[in-house]
């Protein structure tokens, strides 16, 4: 639904450049289901953004986005097998969100960067800039959503 809407990519004036909330159903995936479910999340998130955005071409939306779902997979799974019982969940669901979007952020970054889509200091402060929007609001939505709903579940 995001990435059909203009929620899912909020469009910066001016500028042709969007900052995403599209990863969040990425982290949900990655912390809710499985490293697998969230590369195909991601996959759908590079989909449509690729639809949106012609550069780079379409491959490397879908691939990075993939490859940043199954990095957040990955990273609830092992977070989640190693932090105290206490607060494994809160722990696990924070450094998803952290690698997951910037695992996003640096894999669109470098397909960027490889194909030279952009100049290197503008690339670079675009990524901060957005990069440190998105990680915030990762970190709000998808830590209590994954607490709560770990919560209900046995």
């Amino acid at each position: 639904m995001l990435g059909l809407s203009p929620l899912g990519f909020l469009t910066v004036p001016g500028s042709g450049k969007a900052i995403t909330v599209m990863h969040v159903p990425v982290i949900l995936a990655a912390t809710l289901v499985s490293p697998l479910a969230a590369g195909l999340v991601g996959a759908t998130f590079g989909l449509l953004a690729g639809l949106k955005f012609q550069a780079p071409p379409l491959i490397y939306h879908v691939v990075t986005r993939a490859l940043a779902g199954i990095v957040g997979g990955l990273t609830f799974q092992a977070i989640s097998r190693t932090a105290e019982e206490g607060s494994k969940v809160t722990k696990a669901s924070l450094a998803t969100a952290v690698t997951t979007t910037a695992a996003n952020t640096l894999f669109m970054s470098a397909a960027i960067f490889i194909l030279h889509l952009a100049d290197p200091a503008e690339l670079f402060s675009v990524a901060y800039v957005h990069g440190v929007i998105e990680l915030t609001i990762a970190v709000v939505i998808t830590t209590p959503v994954t607490i709560a709903l770990k919560a209900r579940t046995p």
